[in-house]
């Protein structure tokens, strides 16, 4: 079957190739899945751009999908052929440690990602581990079943990490597929919302809007001073840091966090910074850094779009085939889409 491959640690090395389908064999543990959807994580991206660990490579991409279930071990499991599934990003973790037998297997420092080191989902097929696989209800449409793990991910964030109360003004920083869901959730907790993103961000602002954002700013703009204006200088109860690679962000969270307030950092560094964290101690905010997911989580959120809580569909920007990954990659990177998926032609 043919796939989309990271085959060198160099930067930029990807290509579509034909690689072995993937065999069950004779664990009793795997699936094999018919990938329907996979998104395109801005993860992905960044280690487009990256020079990688040579032991990971080679690996096919992709850790954000959906399908059905093409494949199962002779055994009995609540899982039949056909069934509509997506699946989570962890393949194995140690099973031992303190983390993992509390049900927080996604701190387990042994953990082992899908479309990491282990073949993701940017193919036709996948293998994947029975255990982290969720059955999806009729109504819940595949390509927004796709979105499942970044909504995974901001649920952790913001309804599990974050202290987040009705009317609380809290702020987001980034508008990419994390900062928008954060938003949708920050919604949900019926909070009031600022929402800052880059200067070319006119659709994701415009997203942002429509989802209920009372104020949009652009990161060009003087964005801590008109906060601090619009909350009459008492700050913002929750800052919601969701861009990686920069230390501005998280300056400026410091700024605009009111005293005794949150910062939530989902966002990576991803080098080593140079922030000052003063402010932190003078103002006596909590910094909470939030990651991943576990199965709890993920049930909760298939839940939560079973019962139209929450919505995912309008963060769709394209579906489009595999074999259109580097002209999708280029529009993700100019800030013309926000979520593509990608399907296979076989």
């Amino acid at each position: 079957m043919k796939a989309l491959v990271r085959y060198s640690h160099h930067p930029k090395k990807i290509i579509i190739k034909d690689i072995n389908f993937p065999k069950i064999g004779k664990s009793k543990k795997h699936a094999i899945v018919k990938v329907e959807y996979a998104g395109i994580c801005g993860r992905d991206i960044e280690h487009y751009h990256s020079t990688l660990n040579r032991k990971k490579i080679p690996f096919v991409l992709g850790h954000e999908f959906s399908g059905k279930i093409h494949a199962l071990p002779n055994r009995k499991s609540k899982f039949k052929i056909g069934d509509r599934v997506t699946c989570e990003t962890v393949d194995k973790v140690c099973e031992k440690c303190f983390f993992c037998k509390g049900g927080l297997y996604n701190l387990c420092k042994k953990r082992k990602n899908i479309g990491g080191t282990i073949n993701g989902a940017f193919a036709s097929h996948i293998k994947v581990p029975i255990k982290y696989m969720h059955k999806l209800s009729d109504n819940i449409l595949l390509e927004e079943a796709a979105l499942i793990e970044p909504m995974c991910v901001c649920y952790n964030a913001i309804i599990i990490n974050s202290n987040i109360k009705k009317n609380d003004l809290v702020t987001i920083i980034g508008t990419g597929t994390m900062g928008l869901i954060s938003l949708k959730f920050a919604i949900y907790k019926k909070a009031r919302v600022i929402v800052v993103g880059g200067p070319k961000d006119n659709l994701q602002l415009k997203i942002a809007k429509k989802n209920g954002a009372k104020k949009v700013f652009t990161s060009n703009q003087n964005y801590v001073k008109l906060i601090n204006q619009y909350s009459k200088g008492r700050g913002s109860n929750l800052v919601i840091d969701t861009v990686g690679g920069v230390d501005k962000t998280i300056e400026n969270a410091m700024e605009i966090t009111s005293p005794k307030g949150q910062i939530t950092k989902i966002g990576w560094f991803m080098k080593k910074s140079n922030v000052n964290f003063d402010k932190i101690i003078r103002k006596n905010i909590s910094l909470q850094g939030s990651f991943s997911h576990n199965y709890d989580i993920w049930e909760k959120c298939i839940n939560l779009l079973k019962t139209k809580k929450i919505f995912l569909r309008d963060l769709i920007s394209k579906k489009t085939s595999i074999n259109n990954w580097k002209k999708s990659f280029d529009l993700l990177q100019k800030r013309k889409a926000i979520k593509i998926l990608l399907y296979s032609n076989e």
